[in-house]
């Protein structure tokens, strides 16, 4: 029978789960992944097991509502008898997040939150602990958000604007945006919006939010984008036109979207172009690969597969390029070229979530640093 250690993740049918799912998996740990639905766990499992086929054996669909004691107790006998041992490590990972007003949000909604996100801790902490502490050893990491740390996640808290960008409600034209958004309307701002976080950051970054061309035309080189370190620093986010209409082979003239490492006019990766009026997802995993110290690959989404995001596979475009970014404790947004004659241009930013990506060989992965609700969203039970 195989010795490999045994992890069990709560919530790990998708999102945050299922990336330390695959992670762990990867180590050559072997995985229960859990979720209320037994339908949902068995296709993550089936997903990874069509990824890496070989792991097949090292892969438990389990059916776990972190509200009951009893199926955490349920669980545990599971994996037992399917790999003859306490699991070395849980991961309390399930939560449920509402992405409402704090002045909307009802008393029950607020008690179903805490019992999930602390109720169902402290089950999972009683039964495995019990187990653990029996066998002698083990470890359990309670995942939770540093949105507190970093000022909340709404863009009137830790966000500060020199009043070219504004908050605005959003219609339901505009879904799947929260209901309110950061407005970028200036034709030249170095920081229209910008924050500083808890703490410096200089690890390899996922950054994903939902961004619109909400009113007005898309032009050649229109600009609104998110920056790390400084404007200068790795942007991602609107060039319209690839800029100046040159762009790299193989990638359409009217593509949109783009990420680089560094500020250089003519040189960064491109995807998908936009429609006024439609909201896209974009996402991207900002490295630092080959050794480097310094920030030198960023890798482009846009509406972005949950087994892209979770595996950071199948990037639409990627730009290797050496910035001079080591770390960074601030990001912010820069616009430029932005029209303010009738109509406007003005661009919807929302959803901004970045998370910390884990590196192998470390279950301290698990702790991703995340501002909002999870750069990659823990599943909500």
């Amino acid at each position: 029978m195989s010795t490999a250690p045994i992890a069990v993740i709560t919530g790990a049918a998708a999102g945050l789960g299922r990336v330390i799912a695959t992670e762990l998996l990867a180590q050559g740990w072997r995985v229960a992944l859990t979720d209320r639905s037994p339908a949902l766990a068995a296709e993550a499992v089936a997903a990874l097991c069509a990824q890496t086929p070989a792991h097949a054996d090292r892969l438990l669909p389990l059916a776990l509502d972190v509200l009951h004691k009893a199926d955490f107790e349920a669980a545990l006998a599971a994996v037992q008898a399917a790999w003859g041992a306490v699991p070395q490590a849980l991961v309390n990972n399930a939560a449920l997040t509402l992405p409402t007003k704090v002045m909307d949000i009802t008393p029950e909604e607020f008690s179903r939150v805490l019992d999930v996100n602390l109720r169902g801790c402290l089950l999972g902490c009683q039964v495995f602990g019990a187990a653990m502490a029996a066998a002698g050893s083990g470890r359990i990491v309670n995942l939770a958000s540093l949105a507190g740390q970093n000022g909340g996640t709404g863009w009137a808290t830790a966000w500060t604007s020199p009043g070219s960008a504004s908050i605005v409600t959003t219609v339901s034209a505009d879904s799947p945006m929260s209901g309110n958004a950061l407005r970028l309307s200036a034709p030249g701002q170095a920081a229209a919006g910008r924050r500083t976080l808890a703490q410096a950051i200089d690890a390899d970054v996922v950054l994903d939010f939902q961004m619109q061309f909400d009113t007005g035309v898309i032009n050649t080189n229109d600009f609104a984008a998110l920056w790390l370190g400084s404007a200068a620093g790795p942007n991602i986010g609107l060039k319209a036109n690839c800029g100046d209409n040159s762009c790299p082979s193989g990638v359409a003239t009217s593509a949109d979207v783009f990420a680089r490492t560094v500020q250089v006019d003519s040189d960064a990766a491109y995807s998908t172009p936009l429609a006024v009026g439609t909201t896209v997802r974009v996402y991207g995993h900002l490295q630092k690969v080959n050794g480097s110290n310094f920030y030198n690959r960023f890798s482009l989404w846009v509406d972005p597969t949950q087994s892209e995001m979770s595996s950071l596979s199948g990037a639409d475009a990627i730009f290797d390029g050496m910035s001079n970014l080591s770390s960074f404790s601030v990001i912010g947004f820069r616009s430029a070229f932005l029209d303010t004659t009738n109509p406007s241009d003005g661009v919807l930013i929302d959803n901004l979530r970045i998370g910390v990506v884990p590196e192998p060989g470390s279950l301290a992965l698990v702790g991703l640093g995340l501002l909002g609700a999870g750069a990659l969203r823990r599943r909500q039970r």
